[in-house]
């Protein structure tokens, strides 16, 4: 027998709702029964029961008690043992710490049992993630169930047979799928079925719960039973009331408050028997859930927003925006509505979203905004939320002794809103100003405004395309004129036409935003006539510093000298008219000059005739291009994780990079004389010798290539026939070695060897009797050619050597190149046993005779 001790039995499953956890309660009991009487938990091959690890009370100590019986056998952690007697072992732990018991049954035997305590108090195990918990299998659910998704039930109609009553079909399935057992404080067991209610008349379901636990669970199969609305049945509006609270946040229902399925399945079937029969079987499973419904709202359908009709102007951001408006529903009513890509819809507590399908729940305000310009509104009617009612059905079996059933039909709401959203859009200006150096207003200017980009609507449509002329003006008697209407966007105001004895003065940018950006003025100021010339690198935009050019009037033929600047520019000013020419006479460093004499003329008006060289005309000058490549020598391919610098002839660092797929790619390099060297070879590889090479004054790639070839290996077999050996002369060894030099021109020798034994001549030996044993050389460096030979053993002649891959034979050694195929490749030697004239090491011994000849 077991001992006994009293125990106060904790019977209330942790309850999860959604943002709180409502922890179970222990309650103290006398007189309950001896552990032997207690419900036990089955345990299945190797299984392991553990919690959590949290942040805990570190007084707070739990038991695990461990009944021995025959042909069990349990491991378990023996610093834990805190009892132990012939009928079990007691084991102690903290609480967070970690438990692992294995309970393996013995050949003939059941499956184990065990008790879990807590203290002196017996703790029923909890499906909670924070709480103790078990995994138990499918196919036991003493203490865990599985989960099924809930279905959404469709309306239930009523078919009655020649008494009254529906035919109906109770579908539920066997322990181990939907079936969950509790216990309450009390010891009592409670279970609970999940299953569906089916009118064979109609082919209907719908989803129900139990309402009376101390009857029997119909079983499956077909039934006779009433079945009426709530309202028909006979039961109070507020045991209805209730029951749709209870149905709302419990299981399956949109507010459902449990994060686990088994544990609400269990607590709605119950909560729902306790308001149907009064009755307190299993309350303390289900009483947190009930105190928490106190505080909780009861869902209603009406809905409505303060304002429906929003229109949305410019604000201090330079966006669009809308007055706040406030969603008055049920909280967890839940309206969707689709928005257009640009527009923005903010809740007052800090979250947004922009465009797409988007959720406001009651009790929510909101506002929108949009980019300047918009015009994509929100036009929504009739937009319906998410709240259900549950519609009650009485479900009550012919048979007496059957449990009545609670059936639940979700309906949508039928409560809608309308939204309308609108935006005024702002209009910007620009002026203009024209004066002259010594800023003296200037009238009679021709200017033309042009969208320099695309004017584009928030929603990314071209509203004006770039290069559209959008009006002209003269300024007036003050140098000033307007350009008014104008949509945010970028523009180009060009001077058409200078007044009289001025030049045109260049066009000039202007970009409008919303909100301080919409007025802007631009002031033109006449300018001396210019020729710009640009230097860049050729097929780039990249401007070149340092080219020096000659420039002279073809008729004085007096030179001057220029130097590009940072911006890579040369500004030629006040030129006389007349043809003038250019010629680059120094290059930048690195880069090739163009030795090509150029011309421009600069006409009467003072303006070149060419107009790209008062814009800027470009000579491009073209550089060296070097391209380094890192291959693995064995197969062509790039090699990636080689350190590798660059240096000029006098040894100056170039540069310095590791090496990756891609190519190293140098430009602008002085022509001359340079080596690579590579600091650290790829793992793997041998170190590649350095590279000198001479980068010629050319255009075009000029390419050098550094190898590398990875270290390999070689296996060298050895084949003797099994049957001629002779164990008491020794195991057979043989010696093998390997010498060459390598790439770089340093010399290796290896040595290796095989030995055939007695207990492994067997596994070693092919059907026809032949013997073999390998010996690999790992890592071995690259070179071109590596010999192997075998050491001469006693008892043993040569007979043949063979290979494969990049083998050469020569007599009886052979050649390997291990560069082209660094691995794979193999050497095969076979020897036989030497005989002297067919004796044996157990003949009869003869008289040998040495001599030595004078």
């Amino acid at each position: 027998m077991r001992k006994k001790r009293r125990l106060a039995a904790l019977g209330a499953l942790l309850l999860m709702a959604a943002g709180a956890a409502f922890p179970a309660r222990a309650q103290q009991a006398e007189g309950l029964p001896g552990l032997e009487e207690l419900p036990s938990y089955q345990l299945p091959e190797g299984f392991v029961v553990s919690w959590g690890k949290e942040e805990a009370d570190p007084s707070q100590r739990y038991r695990l008690y461990l009944p021995k019986g025959e042909g069990v056998s349990y491991q378990y952690q023996q610093e834990r043992v805190l009892e132990e007697d012939e009928q079990g072992v007691t084991l102690e732990y903290g609480y967070g710490e970690q438990v692992e018991i294995s309970a393996l049954p013995l050949e003939g035997s059941g499956k184990p049992d065990f008790f879990l305590l807590e203290g002196e108090t017996c703790c029923l195990m909890s499906t909670s993630p924070e709480g103790i918990s078990a995994r138990m299998p499918d196919e036991d659910v003493r203490a865990a169930a599985v989960t099924a998704s809930t279905l959404k039930a469709r309306s239930f109609t009523e078919v009655e047979d020649a008494q009254g009553d529906t035919t109906i079909h109770v579908t539920g399935k066997e322990p181990g799928n939907d079936y969950v057992d509790a216990y309450d404080s009390a010891g009592n067991k409670l279970a609970t079925m999940k299953f569906w209610v089916e009118n064979l008349q109609t082919g209907e379901k719908m989803f129900a719960f139990c309402l009376e636990p101390e009857d029997y669970t119909p079983k499956s199969g077909e039934w006779y039973a009433s079945v009426k609305q709530a309202e028909n049945a006979g039961l109070s509006q507020e045991t209805i009331q209730q029951m749709r609270k209870i149905l709302y946040y419990g299981y399956g229902g949109p507010g459902n408050l449990f994060a686990d399925d088994a544990v609400g399945l269990v607590t709605t079937h119950l909560a729902l028997g306790y308001v149907y029969t009064g009755k307190t079987k299993g309350y303390r499973l289900y009483e947190p859930f009930l105190q928490q419904l106190e505080s909780l709202e009861m869902p209603y359908g009406e809905a409505s927003l303060t304002q429906e009709s929003l229109t949305g102007r410019l604000n201090a951001e330079g966006r669009l925006e809308t007055p706040v408006t406030t969603l008055e529903a049920f909280g967890r009513n839940q309206f969707y509505f689709d928005l257009p890509s640009q527009v923005t819809i903010h809740l007052t507590t800090g979250q947004s979203q922009t465009g797409g399908r988007c959720m406001v729940s009651g009790g929510q305000s909101f506002y929108f905004t949009a980019p300047a310009g918009c015009q994509e509104s929100i036009q929504a009617e009739g937009i319906r939320g998410t709240y259900q009612e549950p519609e009650l059905y009485l479900v009550t079996p012919r048979h007496a002794t059957r449990q009545s059933l609670l059936g639940v039909d979700w309906q949508e709401g039928s409560q809608s809103i309308s939204l309308s959203v609108n935006w005024e859009n702002p209009q910007g200006e620009v002026q203009v100003e024209k004066e002259d150096t010594q800023g003296n207003p200037l009238a009679g200017a021709e200017f033309a405004l042009t969208a320099r980009e695309d004017i584009l609507l928030p929603s990314g449509e071209i509203k004006t395309p770039a290069g559209t002329r959008l009006g002209t003006l003269t300024t007036d008697g003050e140098g000033r004129g307007t350009f008014t209407g104008l949509d945010p966007g970028s523009y180009l105001v060009t001077e058409t036409k200078p007044p009289a004895g001025y030049l045109s003065a260049e066009a000039q940018e202007v970009t409008l935003a919303a909100p301080d950006s919409l007025k802007k003025t631009l002031t033109f100021v006449d300018q001396e006539n210019q020729v710009k010339l640009i230097k860049r690198k050729k097929g780039t935009d990249t401007p070149l510093k340092g080219a020096v050019f000659q420039v002279w009037n073809v008729k004085e033929m007096k030179k001057s000298s220029y130097t590009t600047d940072e911006k890579g520019e040369i500004l030629l000013r006040k030129l006389a008219p007349g043809t003038y020419q250019y010629q680059e006479v120094s290059a930048p460093a690195g880069y090739l000059a163009d030795k090509t004499v150029y011309s421009f003329v600069i006409g009467e008006d003072g303006r070149p005739t060419d107009s790209s060289y008062e814009r800027g005309h470009e000579i491009a000058n073209a550089c060296t291009r070097l391209e380094l490549l890192k291959v693995n020598g064995s197969t062509g391919r790039a090699l990636e994780g080689a350190s590798l610098r660059l240096t000029d002839a006098s040894g100056k660092e170039v540069a310095r990079w590791e090496s990756k797929e891609e190519s190293q790619v140098l430009e602008a390099l002085e022509p001359g004389e340079y080596i690579l060297e590579e600091l650290k070879a790829p793992a793997g590889y041998l170190k590649a010798q350095p590279v000198r090479f001479s980068l010629k004054a050319e255009e075009g790639t000029q390419r050098v290539t550094m190898e590398n070839y990875p270290y390999g290996s070689l296996t060298v077999s050895k084949t003797i026939r099994a049957s001629e050996i002779i164990w008491a002369h020794g195991d057979p060894t043989f010696f093998f070695t390997v010498e060459g030099k390598d790439l770089n021109g340093e010399n290796h020798r290896y040595h290796g060897y095989v030995r055939f034994t007695r207990e492994e001549i067997d596994s070693c030996t092919d059907s026809q009797g032949m013997a073999a044993l390998s010996w690999t050389f790992e890592h071995l460096p690259p070179g071109k050619e590596y010999t192997v030979t075998e050491e001469p053993v006693k008892d043993y002649r040569f007979v043949s050597v063979s290979g494969s891959g990049d083998v050469r034979i020569e007599g009886e050694k052979a050649l390997v190149d291990l560069t082209k195929k660094p691995t794979g490749q193999q050497v095969l030697f076979c020897n036989e046993k030497t005989r002297y004239d067919g004796f044996k090491h157990n003949d009869l011994k003869v008289n040998t005779f040495t001599w030595k000849e004078n």
